[in-house]
């Protein structure tokens, strides 16, 4: 097998996202803080430049008090994230909840609508409760990362043998 720079490349893709994998499945905490602290200067950096476009575009004649407030509002939300992540915690938590029950909700629809699909009434089922669940538990922000933390270990794994055995 050769190593030129395009095998070296691919292959050092699997063992990064091996690695992110451990990472998120041994240190959940460090990993979400670390998640929340990049999404909070985001928002905190858009923010930052709405209010900034907002002051240059405020010379040329055009006011747009939205844009700032809202350029304000993502400024704010972004800080506050920083300072609270425990909340923003709870906050992921019910959003992938409400995602997840009206997910379900629109399965059914679609199964009764279609053919009556079991297996697809069934995983709307699963759905609904997995989201209530998730919706309503702390611990649930655990469970959705260790989850990915094994993907990624298992995409990795899969990728890297794939390489492998595949390229050679």
């Amino acid at each position: 097998m050769s190593f030129d720079n395009k095998n070296a490349g691919i292959l050092s893709r699997w063992v990064i996202l091996g690695i992110l994998g451990l990472f998120l499945l041994f240190f959940r905490q460090t990993a979400k803080n670390i998640v929340y602290a990049v999404f909070g200067i985001g928002l905190m950096l858009a923010g930052a430049a709405s209010v900034y476009g907002w002051w240059q575009a405020r010379k040329d004649g055009m006011e747009d008090l939205i844009g700032v407030a809202g350029g304000i509002a993502m400024f704010i939300v972004g800080l506050w994230i920083m300072r609270n992540p425990g909340t923003f915690d709870r906050i992921i938590n019910m959003i992938i909840g409400i995602v997840l029950v009206v997910s379900g909700v629109n399965w059914i629809n679609r199964s009764n609508q279609a053919s009556g699909n079991k297996t697809m009434y069934i995983l709307s089922i699963v759905s609904i409760v997995v989201g209530i669940i998730i919706a309503f538990s702390h611990a649930a922000t655990n469970w959705v990362v260790t989850a990915c933390g094994i993907a990624l270990i298992y995409t990795a794994a899969t990728g890297f043998i794939g390489e492998k055995v595949l390229r050679g």
